[in-house]
């Protein structure tokens, strides 16, 4: 059944004949007409609406949109558009999948501790991981901070292209060193987890 089907009177208005609920003969061939454009333009330009907001959803739109109304900003050059949408994006992107990694093997550390088939031996190993990640949850934090909106918008807003430029290097070097430290603390909890299953 269509939509416009169940919009249909039942009953008939003051003054008209009783008709048929199926019947289409209370109905112009203007209205009728109309409803079949409705229809069709909603045919066409429902998958496009939906396929709209299905991407809106998604991480990478998410953060073009945070970057593109940091953007927005009258004191924000073109340059200044430029970077944070080129650069803002993929950097912001890093991040979020920096942090989410770090989650990851902080919860696999943490059961690798808790898991009776570990060596106690081990575990002077694995504070050492844990150590580490508490570091790197520091500097992510950091990198964090400098990413947010009201620090953006500060550097912004002080007009200066190359300390914006600088604060986005920071924050990638920041998010390198992370990742950097992350994969060796990986190697170590492999490592001891394949030895004990």
């Amino acid at each position: 059944m269509d939509f416009f089907y169940s919009l249909r009177p039942t009953e008939p208005l003051a003054g008209h004949p009783k008709t048929s609920a199926s019947s289409t003969d209370q109905y112009s061939t203007r209205e009728i007409e109309a409803v079949t454009t409705i229809q069709l333009f909603w045919r066409s330009r429902f998958p496009k609406l939906q396929a709209t907001r299905t991407f809106k959803q998604r991480p990478e739109a998410q953060a073009a949109a945070f970057f593109i109304a940091l953007g927005a900003q009258k004191c924000a050059t073109v340059a200044t558009r430029a970077i944070l949408v080129s650069q803002g994006v993929s950097l912001y992107l890093k991040l979020a999948t920096a942090q989410d990694t770090l989650c990851g093997l902080r919860k696999r550390t943490i059961a690798c501790v808790d898991d009776a088939r570990v060596p106690t031996d081990r575990f002077d190993s694995l504070d050492d991981v844990l150590e580490r990640l508490h570091h790197v949850d520091g500097m992510l934090g950091d990198a964090a901070e400098k990413m947010s909106r009201e620090h953006l918008a500060g550097q912004i807003e002080r007009g200066s292209l190359a300390e914006l430029r600088k604060v986005l290097r920071d924050v990638e070097s920041a998010v390198e060193k992370a990742e950097d430290e992350m994969r060796s603390g990986r190697e170590v909890v492999d490592r001891i987890c394949e030895g004990c299953f």
